[in-house]
């Protein structure tokens, strides 16, 4: 049973939110804003963008670009069973196993338990309770096709990227402390990079960058382009 105090404070967390959207959808329509608001509500409300496909988790593990194709295929096992776990214990895959122990665990591809105890970052407990799943899913990585990746840009090209990516940087920075819009909302420093080498190989496909979607690419996209 709740006490009254807890049932005040478990109200309070939406006893604003009607005034909250009437102040805001205000402001947001005052600054001309209100269609950039409702354009990133659509994609919230999309239900297939909640959808996780599990071939695929291993491209969201960081430190993952060191490992070679083997090592990958094992990693993108790794990468679906902390995520079947995940959902069943119902918490952040980070709490289960953080990114740079599944790449350790996937870099050694132990084959034993004891081998499982000396990865670094892996909870001793944890080893011992998944031990059977996590090397099923190591074996399953080995034995079955190789991650080949696409062919890295010429360094010629990476440096050139790196190198514009700082004028962009800054020019999306100004384009945002003018619209007194966060610049992490529009686009990350990495995400100009990759970008931008796209850009210098000659092929870009703008589905695959937010920036040159909608309100963002009214806001910054476009003149990213023009640099």
């Amino acid at each position: 049973p709740l006490t009254d105090s807890q049932k005040r404070y478990a109200a309070d967390d939406v006893r604003f939110l009607g005034l909250l959207r009437r102040r805001l959808t205000e402001r947001l329509d005052s600054m001309g804003r209100l269609a950039w608001f409702e354009e990133e509500m659509k994609a919230l409300e999309d239900e297939t963008s909640y959808l996780i496909d599990p071939d695929v988790l291993w491209q969201k593990v960081s430190g993952r670009g060191s490992l070679h194709p083997r090592a990958t295929a094992v990693l993108r096992e790794l990468a679906r069973w902390r995520e079947e776990l995940a959902e069943t214990r119902d918490l952040p895959r980070g709490w289960v196993v953080k990114d740079a122990t599944l790449v350790e665990i996937a870099r050694k591809s132990p084959t034993t338990v004891e081998d499982l105890h000396r990865i670094r970052g892996l909870n001793r407990r944890e080893a011992d309770k998944s031990a059977r799943q996590i090397l099923a899913a190591i074996q399953s990585g080995r034995s079955g096709r190789p991650v080949e990746r696409a062919k890295a840009p010429s360094k010629s090209i990476q440096a050139r990227a790196r190198m514009v990516s700082g004028l962009a940087d800054a020019l999306v920075r100004a384009r945002c402390e003018e619209a007194r819009l966060a610049t992490e909302l529009v686009a990350t420093r990495g995400e100009l990079e990759d970008l931008l080498t796209d850009a210098f190989n000659g092929r870009v496909d703008e589905s695959k960058y937010r920036l040159l979607q909608g309100w963002r690419r009214e806001l910054a996209g476009d003149a990213v382009l023009d640099l």
